[in-house]
Protein backbone atom coordinates (compact mmCIF):
# COMPACT_ATOMS: atom_id res chain seq x y z
CA UNK A 1 0.00 0.00 0.00
CA UNK A 2 2.92 2.35 1.03
CA UNK A 3 4.53 1.38 -2.49
CA UNK A 4 1.63 2.24 -4.59
CA UNK A 5 0.88 5.67 -2.50
CA UNK A 6 4.73 6.63 -3.10
CA UNK A 7 4.62 5.45 -6.81
CA UNK A 8 1.26 7.22 -7.29
CA UNK A 9 2.85 10.60 -6.21
CA UNK A 10 5.83 9.78 -8.48
CA UNK A 11 3.25 9.55 -11.20
CA UNK A 12 1.72 12.98 -10.03
CA UNK A 13 5.60 14.40 -9.99
CA UNK A 14 6.46 12.98 -13.56
CA UNK A 15 3.32 13.57 -15.07
CA UNK A 16 3.29 17.52 -13.88
CA UNK A 17 7.16 17.42 -15.31
CA UNK A 18 5.93 16.44 -18.39
CA UNK A 19 2.97 19.08 -18.50
CA UNK A 20 5.77 21.96 -17.73
CA UNK A 21 7.72 20.61 -20.85
CA UNK A 22 6.85 20.97 -25.00
CA UNK A 23 4.02 18.40 -25.52
CA UNK A 24 5.18 15.14 -27.78
CA UNK A 25 4.26 12.28 -28.68
CA UNK A 26 3.95 9.36 -25.62
CA UNK A 27 6.91 7.11 -25.53
CA UNK A 28 6.27 3.66 -25.82
CA UNK A 29 9.20 2.01 -25.07
CA UNK A 30 12.44 2.48 -24.00
CA UNK A 31 16.02 1.26 -23.82
CA UNK A 32 18.49 0.93 -20.41
CA UNK A 33 22.32 1.16 -21.59
CA UNK A 34 24.95 1.47 -19.49
CA UNK A 35 28.11 3.00 -19.32
CA UNK A 36 30.48 5.56 -17.72
CA UNK A 37 30.95 9.43 -17.29
CA UNK A 38 34.45 11.86 -16.77
CA UNK A 39 34.08 13.69 -14.00
CA UNK A 40 37.81 15.19 -12.45
CA UNK A 41 38.13 14.80 -8.64
CA UNK A 42 41.09 17.36 -7.73
CA UNK A 43 44.47 15.96 -9.70
CA UNK A 44 42.18 13.21 -11.40
CA UNK A 45 39.61 11.83 -13.85
CA UNK A 46 37.26 9.50 -12.41
CA UNK A 47 34.88 7.44 -14.59
CA UNK A 48 31.69 6.66 -12.24
CA UNK A 49 29.52 3.94 -13.78
CA UNK A 50 26.03 5.85 -15.51
CA UNK A 51 23.14 4.32 -16.67
CA UNK A 52 20.93 5.91 -19.73
CA UNK A 53 17.73 4.85 -19.96
CA UNK A 54 16.36 6.01 -23.54
CA UNK A 55 13.03 6.50 -25.00
CA UNK A 56 11.49 5.51 -27.96
CA UNK A 57 10.97 8.57 -30.39
CA UNK A 58 11.90 11.99 -29.89
CA UNK A 59 12.89 12.34 -25.87
CA UNK A 60 10.85 15.44 -24.00
CA UNK A 61 13.73 16.29 -21.65
CA UNK A 62 16.98 14.88 -19.44
CA UNK A 63 16.40 13.75 -16.18
CA UNK A 64 19.42 13.72 -14.06
CA UNK A 65 18.72 11.25 -11.28
CA UNK A 66 21.09 11.12 -8.21
CA UNK A 67 20.95 8.84 -5.52
CA UNK A 68 22.01 8.76 -2.00
CA UNK A 69 24.65 8.48 0.47
CA UNK A 70 25.72 4.42 0.13
CA UNK A 71 23.49 3.98 -2.51
CA UNK A 72 23.90 3.58 -6.26
CA UNK A 73 22.38 4.29 -9.89
CA UNK A 74 20.48 1.00 -9.60
CA UNK A 75 18.56 1.74 -6.59
CA UNK A 76 16.70 5.01 -8.88
CA UNK A 77 16.48 2.62 -11.79
CA UNK A 78 12.35 2.18 -11.04
CA UNK A 79 12.08 5.80 -11.09
CA UNK A 80 14.20 6.24 -14.22
CA UNK A 81 12.19 3.73 -15.90
CA UNK A 82 9.08 5.55 -15.01
CA UNK A 83 10.20 8.50 -16.57
CA UNK A 84 11.76 6.78 -19.72
CA UNK A 85 8.08 5.55 -20.31
CA UNK A 86 6.78 8.76 -19.73
CA UNK A 87 9.58 9.91 -22.60
CA UNK A 88 12.22 11.54 -21.19
CA UNK A 89 16.04 10.55 -21.20
CA UNK A 90 16.88 9.34 -17.62
CA UNK A 91 20.60 9.73 -16.59
CA UNK A 92 21.70 7.80 -13.41
CA UNK A 93 24.93 7.90 -12.57
CA UNK A 94 26.62 6.58 -9.67
CA UNK A 95 28.86 9.01 -7.18
CA UNK A 96 31.10 7.87 -4.70
CA UNK A 97 30.46 7.81 -0.90
CA UNK A 98 33.37 7.80 0.37
CA UNK A 99 36.91 9.18 -1.19
CA UNK A 100 40.42 10.39 0.51
CA UNK A 101 39.96 13.44 -1.99
CA UNK A 102 36.48 14.24 -0.80
CA UNK A 103 35.06 13.35 -3.86
CA UNK A 104 31.74 12.10 -2.62
CA UNK A 105 27.74 12.41 -3.18
CA UNK A 106 27.91 13.45 0.64
CA UNK A 107 29.68 16.23 2.50
CA UNK A 108 32.16 14.34 4.28
CA UNK A 109 34.89 16.96 4.66
CA UNK A 110 34.53 19.49 1.47
CA UNK A 111 33.20 17.83 -1.48
CA UNK A 112 31.91 21.13 -3.15
CA UNK A 113 35.17 21.82 -5.87
CA UNK A 114 34.09 18.12 -6.57
CA UNK A 115 30.29 18.70 -7.09
CA UNK A 116 31.19 22.14 -8.72
CA UNK A 117 32.40 19.56 -11.61
CA UNK A 118 29.51 17.32 -11.49
CA UNK A 119 27.53 20.68 -12.32
CA UNK A 120 29.97 20.82 -15.86
CA UNK A 121 27.67 18.14 -16.91
CA UNK A 122 24.93 19.80 -17.52
CA UNK A 123 27.01 23.24 -17.61
CA UNK A 124 28.48 22.18 -20.88
CA UNK A 125 25.97 19.79 -22.44
CA UNK A 126 26.25 21.67 -25.63
CA UNK A 127 29.79 21.05 -26.13
CA UNK A 128 29.92 17.75 -28.10
CA UNK A 129 33.32 17.31 -26.27
CA UNK A 130 31.63 17.75 -22.60
CA UNK A 131 31.65 14.18 -20.12
CA UNK A 132 27.65 13.97 -20.62
CA UNK A 133 28.05 14.41 -24.96
CA UNK A 134 30.53 11.33 -24.97
CA UNK A 135 28.67 9.38 -22.66
CA UNK A 136 25.08 9.80 -24.21
CA UNK A 137 26.87 9.56 -27.51
CA UNK A 138 28.17 5.99 -26.19
CA UNK A 139 24.96 5.17 -24.86
CA UNK A 140 23.10 5.97 -28.23
CA UNK A 141 25.77 4.18 -30.25
CA UNK A 142 25.26 0.62 -27.98
CA UNK A 143 21.48 0.88 -27.99
CA UNK A 144 21.64 0.87 -31.90
CA UNK A 145 20.24 4.59 -32.25
CA UNK A 146 21.01 7.08 -34.71
CA UNK A 147 23.23 10.06 -33.08
CA UNK A 148 21.50 13.17 -31.99
CA UNK A 149 22.26 15.50 -29.74
CA UNK A 150 21.14 15.89 -25.92
CA UNK A 151 17.36 16.82 -24.67
CA UNK A 152 17.57 20.44 -24.23
CA UNK A 153 14.92 20.85 -21.56
CA UNK A 154 16.33 19.44 -17.46
CA UNK A 155 15.12 17.90 -14.68
CA UNK A 156 17.43 17.78 -11.85
CA UNK A 157 16.11 15.11 -9.17
CA UNK A 158 18.20 13.36 -6.83
CA UNK A 159 17.20 11.38 -3.50
CA UNK A 160 18.23 11.40 0.37
CA UNK A 161 22.14 12.91 -0.13
CA UNK A 162 21.39 13.26 -3.93
CA UNK A 163 18.84 16.18 -3.30
CA UNK A 164 21.32 17.98 -1.84
CA UNK A 165 23.15 17.43 -4.93
CA UNK A 166 20.10 18.06 -7.08
CA UNK A 167 19.91 21.44 -5.26
CA UNK A 168 23.30 22.13 -5.11
CA UNK A 169 24.25 21.31 -8.76
CA UNK A 170 21.11 23.38 -10.16
CA UNK A 171 22.37 26.34 -8.26
CA UNK A 172 25.93 26.18 -9.23
CA UNK A 173 24.49 26.24 -13.20
CA UNK A 174 22.65 29.18 -12.06
CA UNK A 175 25.39 31.03 -11.01
CA UNK A 176 28.04 29.62 -13.66
CA UNK A 177 26.11 28.58 -16.40
CA UNK A 178 22.95 30.87 -16.46
CA UNK A 179 22.04 29.37 -19.69
CA UNK A 180 21.97 26.53 -19.44
CA UNK A 181 19.99 26.80 -16.06
CA UNK A 182 17.51 28.55 -18.06
CA UNK A 183 16.53 25.19 -19.20
CA UNK A 184 15.77 23.64 -16.25
CA UNK A 185 12.34 23.23 -15.83
CA UNK A 186 12.25 21.30 -12.55
CA UNK A 187 13.64 20.64 -9.30
CA UNK A 188 13.07 17.49 -7.45
CA UNK A 189 13.86 16.34 -3.65
CA UNK A 190 12.80 13.12 -2.60
CA UNK A 191 13.13 13.09 1.11
CA UNK A 192 16.28 15.06 0.47
CA UNK A 193 19.02 14.70 3.65
CA UNK A 194 21.46 17.56 4.66
CA UNK A 195 25.20 16.95 5.35
CA UNK A 196 25.92 17.14 8.80
CA UNK A 197 29.09 19.36 7.81
CA UNK A 198 29.01 22.17 5.42
CA UNK A 199 26.14 24.19 3.86
CA UNK A 200 25.60 22.97 0.21
CA UNK A 201 21.46 22.48 0.42
CA UNK A 202 21.85 25.38 2.20
CA UNK A 203 23.49 27.52 -0.46
CA UNK A 204 21.40 25.72 -3.25
CA UNK A 205 18.25 26.28 -1.56
CA UNK A 206 18.68 30.00 -0.94
CA UNK A 207 19.97 30.87 -4.58
CA UNK A 208 17.06 28.63 -5.47
CA UNK A 209 14.79 30.90 -3.65
CA UNK A 210 15.69 34.08 -5.67
CA UNK A 211 14.33 32.06 -9.10
CA UNK A 212 11.59 30.78 -10.19
CA UNK A 213 12.06 26.95 -11.02
CA UNK A 214 9.35 24.73 -9.69
CA UNK A 215 10.88 22.79 -6.65
CA UNK A 216 8.70 19.23 -6.07
CA UNK A 217 9.68 17.56 -2.68
CA UNK A 218 8.50 14.25 -1.18
CA UNK A 219 9.18 13.73 2.47
CA UNK A 220 9.07 10.60 4.33
CA UNK A 221 8.07 10.99 8.33
CA UNK A 222 11.15 12.08 10.27
CA UNK A 223 13.76 9.65 11.44
CA UNK A 224 17.00 8.14 11.63
CA UNK A 225 17.60 7.23 7.91
CA UNK A 226 16.64 10.92 7.18
CA UNK A 227 18.16 12.55 9.73
CA UNK A 228 15.45 13.53 11.19
CA UNK A 229 13.79 14.98 7.85
CA UNK A 230 16.92 17.34 8.10
CA UNK A 231 16.47 18.50 4.51
CA UNK A 232 12.92 18.91 4.48
CA UNK A 233 13.24 21.34 7.44
CA UNK A 234 16.23 23.07 5.54
CA UNK A 235 13.79 23.55 2.78
CA UNK A 236 11.23 25.34 4.42
CA UNK A 237 13.36 27.00 6.42
CA UNK A 238 15.17 28.82 2.90
CA UNK A 239 12.60 28.83 0.15
CA UNK A 240 10.05 31.48 0.95
CA UNK A 241 8.27 31.15 -2.76
CA UNK A 242 5.40 28.04 -3.16
CA UNK A 243 6.56 25.47 -4.00
CA UNK A 244 4.87 21.54 -4.28
CA UNK A 245 5.56 19.88 -1.25
CA UNK A 246 4.09 16.33 0.15
CA UNK A 247 4.97 14.92 3.34
CA UNK A 248 3.53 11.70 3.96
CA UNK A 249 2.57 10.29 7.72
CA UNK A 250 3.32 6.86 7.13
CA UNK A 251 6.09 5.22 4.95
CA UNK A 252 10.46 4.75 4.83
CA UNK A 253 13.03 6.82 3.56
CA UNK A 254 14.01 4.05 0.84
CA UNK A 255 9.96 4.05 -0.65
CA UNK A 256 10.74 7.06 -3.03
CA UNK A 257 13.35 5.33 -5.04
CA UNK A 258 10.85 2.87 -6.42
CA UNK A 259 10.48 -1.07 -6.31
CA UNK A 260 13.81 -1.90 -6.60
CA UNK A 261 13.84 -4.96 -9.09
CA UNK A 262 17.03 -4.30 -10.32
CA UNK A 263 18.44 -4.45 -6.24
CA UNK A 264 16.87 -7.38 -5.14
CA UNK A 265 17.95 -9.20 -8.92
CA UNK A 266 21.39 -8.33 -8.13
CA UNK A 267 21.54 -9.60 -4.73
CA UNK A 268 19.88 -12.78 -5.80
CA UNK A 269 22.31 -13.20 -8.19
CA UNK A 270 25.35 -12.46 -5.81
CA UNK A 271 23.98 -14.90 -3.41
CA UNK A 272 23.34 -17.27 -5.66
CA UNK A 273 26.86 -17.15 -7.06
CA UNK A 274 27.92 -17.44 -3.18
CA UNK A 275 29.35 -14.33 -2.58
CA UNK A 276 28.95 -13.21 1.40
CA UNK A 277 29.90 -9.70 1.37
CA UNK A 278 26.60 -7.29 1.16
CA UNK A 279 25.94 -6.32 -2.23
CA UNK A 280 26.31 -2.32 -2.91
CA UNK A 281 22.69 -1.38 -3.79
CA UNK A 282 21.47 -2.92 -0.53
CA UNK A 283 24.16 -0.92 2.00
CA UNK A 284 21.22 1.48 2.94
CA UNK A 285 18.04 0.94 4.94
CA UNK A 286 18.77 -2.27 6.86
CA UNK A 287 15.67 -3.93 8.20
CA UNK A 288 13.63 -1.24 6.60
CA UNK A 289 11.10 -2.34 4.39
CA UNK A 290 12.28 -0.68 1.11
CA UNK A 291 10.59 -0.45 -2.20
CA UNK A 292 7.66 -3.40 -2.56
CA UNK A 293 7.31 -5.48 0.69
CA UNK A 294 11.26 -6.48 0.18
CA UNK A 295 12.97 -6.82 3.26
CA UNK A 296 16.29 -6.63 2.69
CA UNK A 297 17.84 -8.89 5.57
CA UNK A 298 15.96 -11.72 4.11
CA UNK A 299 18.67 -11.15 1.10
CA UNK A 300 21.32 -11.06 2.66
CA UNK A 301 23.16 -14.81 3.45
CA UNK A 302 22.69 -16.20 6.57
CA UNK A 303 25.48 -16.99 9.36
CA UNK A 304 26.92 -20.33 9.86
CA UNK A 305 26.03 -20.97 13.55
CA UNK A 306 27.87 -23.59 15.19
CA UNK A 307 26.07 -25.67 17.83
CA UNK A 308 27.66 -24.86 21.25
CA UNK A 309 28.41 -26.89 24.27
CA UNK A 310 27.44 -26.67 27.72
CA UNK A 311 31.13 -25.93 28.88
CA UNK A 312 31.46 -23.10 26.20
CA UNK A 313 28.47 -21.66 27.34
CA UNK A 314 29.82 -21.78 31.01
CA UNK A 315 33.18 -20.34 29.82
CA UNK A 316 31.74 -17.73 28.17
CA UNK A 317 29.88 -16.65 31.41
CA UNK A 318 32.47 -14.67 33.30
CA UNK A 319 30.48 -14.59 36.64
CA UNK A 320 30.33 -18.42 35.78
CA UNK A 321 33.95 -18.86 35.31
CA UNK A 322 34.27 -17.27 39.09
CA UNK A 323 31.48 -19.13 40.90
CA UNK A 324 31.86 -23.05 38.70
CA UNK A 325 35.05 -25.23 38.50
CA UNK A 326 34.79 -27.24 35.41
CA UNK A 327 36.01 -30.40 34.99
CA UNK A 328 35.32 -33.22 37.64
CA UNK A 329 34.90 -30.53 40.47
CA UNK A 330 31.67 -29.55 42.11
CA UNK A 331 32.01 -26.25 44.16
CA UNK A 332 29.07 -24.68 46.10
CA UNK A 333 29.43 -20.95 48.19
CA UNK A 334 29.04 -20.72 52.31
CA UNK A 335 27.36 -23.28 53.37
CA UNK A 336 29.18 -25.45 55.80
CA UNK A 337 32.65 -23.50 55.34
CA UNK A 338 31.42 -20.50 57.41
CA UNK A 339 31.16 -16.97 55.77
CA UNK A 340 32.64 -16.53 52.20
CA UNK A 341 34.05 -19.88 52.17
CA UNK A 342 33.78 -22.49 49.16
CA UNK A 343 33.35 -25.75 49.90
CA UNK A 344 35.32 -28.69 47.01
CA UNK A 345 34.66 -32.07 46.51
CA UNK A 346 37.31 -33.04 45.09
CA UNK A 347 37.14 -36.22 42.70
CA UNK A 348 37.77 -38.89 45.83
CA UNK A 349 35.13 -37.48 48.10
CA UNK A 350 37.01 -35.61 49.68
CA UNK A 351 35.99 -31.88 51.35
CA UNK A 352 38.17 -29.18 50.90
CA UNK A 353 37.52 -25.99 52.58
CA UNK A 354 39.44 -22.84 50.98
CA UNK A 355 39.26 -19.22 51.49
CA UNK A 356 40.19 -16.53 49.45
CA UNK A 357 39.11 -12.80 48.31
CA UNK A 358 38.79 -12.96 44.53
CA UNK A 359 35.67 -14.83 44.04
CA UNK A 360 31.92 -13.69 44.98
CA UNK A 361 31.36 -13.56 48.91
CA UNK A 362 35.08 -13.26 49.04
CA UNK A 363 36.14 -16.89 47.86
CA UNK A 364 38.41 -17.96 45.86
CA UNK A 365 37.82 -21.42 43.79
CA UNK A 366 40.95 -23.61 43.80
CA UNK A 367 41.32 -27.04 42.68
CA UNK A 368 42.71 -29.66 45.17
CA UNK A 369 46.13 -29.58 43.72
CA UNK A 370 46.47 -26.00 43.71
CA UNK A 371 45.08 -25.45 47.07
CA UNK A 372 47.82 -28.15 48.58
CA UNK A 373 50.24 -26.29 46.75
CA UNK A 374 49.76 -23.24 48.19
CA UNK A 375 49.72 -24.37 51.64
CA UNK A 376 53.33 -25.77 51.15
CA UNK A 377 54.43 -22.16 50.16
CA UNK A 378 53.14 -21.18 53.50
CA UNK A 379 51.99 -17.39 53.94
CA UNK A 380 52.23 -15.59 51.22
CA UNK A 381 53.64 -11.62 51.28
CA UNK A 382 53.51 -8.61 48.82
CA UNK A 383 56.20 -10.04 46.22
CA UNK A 384 57.98 -6.61 46.21
CA UNK A 385 59.48 -7.42 49.71
CA UNK A 386 62.99 -9.33 49.51
CA UNK A 387 62.98 -13.26 49.79
CA UNK A 388 59.88 -13.90 49.07
CA UNK A 389 59.28 -16.13 46.16
CA UNK A 390 56.47 -16.36 43.54
CA UNK A 391 53.35 -15.32 43.87
CA UNK A 392 50.24 -17.24 42.43
CA UNK A 393 46.98 -15.59 42.07
CA UNK A 394 44.24 -17.94 40.97
CA UNK A 395 41.88 -15.78 39.10
CA UNK A 396 39.21 -17.18 36.33
CA UNK A 397 41.31 -20.11 36.17
CA UNK A 398 44.47 -18.53 35.16
CA UNK A 399 47.70 -18.38 37.05
CA UNK A 400 49.22 -14.86 36.79
CA UNK A 401 53.16 -15.19 37.66
CA UNK A 402 54.96 -11.71 39.09
CA UNK A 403 58.50 -13.12 39.67
CA UNK A 404 59.27 -15.76 36.99
CA UNK A 405 63.28 -16.01 38.71
CA UNK A 406 61.63 -18.14 41.75
CA UNK A 407 59.61 -20.88 42.79
CA UNK A 408 57.42 -22.10 45.59
CA UNK A 409 59.33 -25.46 46.55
Amino acid sequence: MLSKRFAALSALLITTAALSLPAQAQAATWTQVSNTVDVSCAAFTYHPAADWFLPAGTPKGLVYLQHGFSRSNGNLADLAEHYAAAGFVAFAPTLPSADIFGCTVSNLGNNAPFLNNVATWLGQADNTNGALARSYANALSKAGRPATALPTSYVIAGHSAGGEVAAYVANRLRTTYPGQFARVRLVQLLDPVKSFIGSNMATGLNGLNLTSTPIFAISSPPYTANSNANGTVELTTDVHRPFLGVRLTTGSHCDAEGEHRRAVHDAQRRLAAGQRHRPADLRGCLGQRCGRGHDQRRLLPRRRVLPVTADQRRDADPQRRLTTNPGPLEMQEGIDGGPGSTRTLSPKGKLRFTMGNRGPNGSTLQPPRRAARRRRCGRRRRPDQPGQGRRRVFERRHVRHHDQRRRCQ
